[in-house]
């Protein structure tokens, strides 16, 4: 995606947020799943204005880096950035957070998660990270979500979900409503507003999947998103 969109006459910066990639080698900052993150993206922001003189920057964001997109475009307010994407991103309403019970299974989607991060369950992980930056585990939580101030946002936003991301169906399964994090209720919120809208495909996978399905599609609506609002 990064050489489609230089081809095409934009420059790219790929970021890996803390705790992510190269920056994981560099600093022992923890992943928040967003919060700290959207800091991360406005510094970036600031960067390419600063040292490439760039007349305008654009976020695009997969899964996680869907939410940081929001978070960081309400945080900014349309100052630092001109459009944005997120795909298959978890913005709603987190499950509780609680102690893991004793011996519950985990699912092969959580062993991956936890192995990364290095953590026997998520509540353990959220205590580790929230002492890491002084608040509570409660407030850290808290900041996972976006469908609360994805309102705020001050420069066009496109949410762009597959119907058949497994990761949504497997909140469903597990009982969460809506979805839980990928629930769409947000779409209540920005119903009739100027700069977000959603976009809902059948078929796609979850975040990147989505780019793999079809890359001549979506590389023609990234393209087509950004050389319109950008």
């Amino acid at each position: 995606l990064a050489t489609l969109l230089h081809r095409n006459g934009w420059h790219v910066l790929a970021l890996d947020y803390r705790g992510h990639g190269d920056s994981r080698a560099r600093s022992g900052a923890p992943i928040t799943f967003g919060w700290k993150e959207a800091d991360d993206v406005l510094a970036a922001a600031r960067l390419l204005r600063e040292e490439s003189k760039a007349a305008s920057v654009a976020v695009l964001g997969f899964s996680l880096g869907g939410r940081v997109a929001v978070k960081a475009m309400v945080k900014d307010g349309g100052a630092l950035l001109q459009a944005g994407m997120a795909f298959g991103a978890p913005i709603g309403e987190p499950a509780p957070l609680a102690p893991p019970e004793p011996n519950a299974p985990l699912s092969p989607i959580d062993r991956v998660f936890l192995g990364y991060l290095g953590a026997g369950s998520f509540y353990e992980y959220y205590g580790r990270a929230a002492a890491h930056y002084g608040v509570t585990r409660e407030f850290l939580r808290g900041e996972t979500r976006a469908d609360t101030t994805i309102a705020a946002v001050r420069a066009p936003l496109l949410m762009v979900y597959a119907l058949d991301d497994v990761l949504w169906r497997a909140q469903l399964r597990r009982g969460h409503h809506e979805g839980g994090t990928f629930s769409l209720r947000f779409r209540d919120a920005v119903r009739d507003h100027p700069h977000v809208a959603t976009l809902l495909v059948d078929r796609g996978e979850h975040a990147g999947a989505l780019y793999l399905s079809d890359p001549h599609w979506f590389g023609s609506l990234v393209l087509a998103w950004l050389g319109a609002w950008q």
